[in-house]
């Protein structure tokens, strides 16, 4: 009965630290008993461990292309991981596509400050990847060129899965969408996010109506497509967007202990079926332990909308409701939280958790804000200033959705727009008001992004494990290479530690 007692104080021993409280448990085996990609992770996505047996390939530099740069290594075949000796914005002028499958970039493998990649979009479309510690952004800025492509501006996602199957993004941080921040689309199955930070849409910005005859606001967060299988989505935060925070029409949806801020619309969580013979006519949702927060005084929970011969199960339960940023509901029942619209279909809302093909957790109560705050977006113990404004301006219950950031000039975007566009909008807003960020409950946005040059470097000799070590492996289950990645994630997630293969876990405890 003691060794019992033992085990279970070291299996659940809490650190604490200054920036989150850390429990320590056991791995959490998959399905079939595999491990997943990082300790202790559930989910769909996680057990898809590229890392295994894969080359090292690293990123020298913060160009487009060429030897050294990101792309050389997702356009490499096989299992590889791709870890960087350099900080910095990678800028591309055109998407940035992943299309070879097998792939883990370790964004935690920078040194600090880390690494953004600013794209008019960047799209996965392979299976069997994992991301971890990076950051995404899209742009607001026009061309001469392009101009006359009205389609080019409106698909303009910040990220976007789209196709791919079994894959994991792992302490990401999304920003400035232009027509939506982190969309899921296509035939796409076994998705996970988790420990997240998807904010900051662009509002009234290039997304055009029909051939640029207006322009509209359209800051939506995260849009899960009627055709995508699994989704699970723990520990994020979605935050300044209108809306779809998120909507889903995925065949199912775990929605888990994430924090929602802000949203003009009168519901949070979406959920739809759309007609067509490819679509899913069931969708189905937990929506359990979150934190909603709004300066609304009358908003729901979830929305559900079910057409023709469509039917919507969701199950809502231990989630907190701020209402006007302060004035809390503790867990509203699933019915009282939740508005059903139908044309033709059916919604319920359940008493108990919908039937999922992976185990899952509900948790007993509501997330602890903070907690989710502390741990979220790319390398938290090392933010960026526009990640550390974000997390400050949700607790203050401070910030409104922008139109647009200072780098691309707004002054340009009018000229160019109506000069090739010939666009007049009486109703569109001035530059000084598009862009004016301060007025809106923003700081120091002029600091937000990191150069497009390297920051910073460190060698990664002698800290990768040797060559004949990297697959071999540990008494944990992972190989040397994951366990150092591990490590590295230790680093920038608790600045415990160091990115170094001295400091690896050969047991293969987790953490959250």
């Amino acid at each position: 009965m003691k060794a019992t007692i033992v085990v279970i104080l070291v299996c659940f021993f809490f650190v604490s630290n200054a920036n989150a409280r850390i429990s320590w448990t056991s791995n959490v085996k998959g399905p079939k008993g595999e491990l997943p990609a990082v300790p202790a992770a559930k989910g769909y996505g996680v057990y898809t461990r590229p890392a295994k047996n894969a080359k090292v390939i690293k990123v020298t530099n913060v160009k487009e292309s060429g030897a050294g740069s990101l792309e050389a290594c997702i356009e490499a075949s096989g299992p590889r991981v791709c870890v960087f000796e350099v900080a910095g914005r990678i800028k591309y002028r055109g998407n940035f596509d992943i299309r070879k499958g097998d792939l883990h970039i370790a964004g935690q493998t920078a040194p600090n400050p880390g690494i953004v990649v600013q794209a008019p979009r960047s799209v996965i479309r392979a299976s069997n990847v994992v991301i971890e510690h990076m950051r995404f952004m899209s742009t607001d800025e026009l061309t001469n060129r392009n101009i006359r492509d009205s389609s080019g501006y409106n698909r303009r996602d910040a990220l976007v899965i789209e196709g791919g199957k079994s894959i994991f993004l792992n302490h990401v941080t999304v920003n400035f969408g232009v027509d939506g921040n982190l969309d899921i689309a296509g035939r796409t199955d076994n998705i996970t996010i988790r420990n997240s930070l998807v904010g900051m849409m662009l509002n009234f910005s290039i997304h055009a109506n029909g051939n640029w005859r207006g322009l509209g606001a359209h800051s939506f967060n995260m849009l899960i497509s009627h055709q995508v299988g699994n989704v699970d989505i723990t520990r994020s935060v979605l935050a300044y967007a209108q809306g779809r925070l998120p909507r889903s029409g995925a065949r199912n949806l775990f929605y888990s202990e994430n924090v929602n801020y802000h949203t003009n619309r009168n519901f949070f969580v979406d959920l739809y079926t759309r007609a067509g013979g490819k679509n899913n006519r069931t969708v189905n949702a937990n929506v359990v332990g979150n934190v909603f927060i709004t300066d609304r005084s009358n908003t729901s929970i979830v929305n559900t909308y079910a057409d023709k011969g469509g039917k919507v199960n969701v199950y809502s339960a231990k989630n907190d409701l701020i209402l006007e940023r302060g004035r809390s509901i503790r867990s509203p029942s699933g019915a009282a939280s939740t508005i059903r619209r139908t044309k033709g279909g059916s919604s319920k809302v359940l008493t108990r958790a919908v039937s999922m093909p992976h185990k899952q957790s509900i948790p007993r109560s509501p997330v602890r804000e903070k907690d989710v705050l502390n741990l979220a977006g790319a390398r938290p113990a090392a933010r960026i200033p526009l990640e550390r404004e974000i997390v400050r301006n949700i607790s203050a219950r401070k910030g409104e959705v922008v139109n647009c950031y200072h780098e691309t000039g707004d002054r340009k975007f009018n000229t160019v727009l109506q000069k090739y566009a010939k666009y007049k909008d009486r109703n569109a807003p001035s530059i000084k008001d598009r862009c004016e960020l301060d007025k809106k409950g923003w700081n120091g946005w002029r600091q937000w992004l990191l150069a497009t040059k390297v920051v910073s470097k460190r060698s990664l000799n002698g800290r990768l494990p040797r060559t004949s070590d990297l697959n071999r492996t540990l008494p944990s289950g992972y190989t040397h290479l994951e366990a150092f990645l591990h490590a590295c994630s230790r680093k920038v997630e608790q600045n415990s530690g160091d990115c170094h293969s001295r400091n690896i876990d050969r047991s293969g405890r987790g953490w959250r």
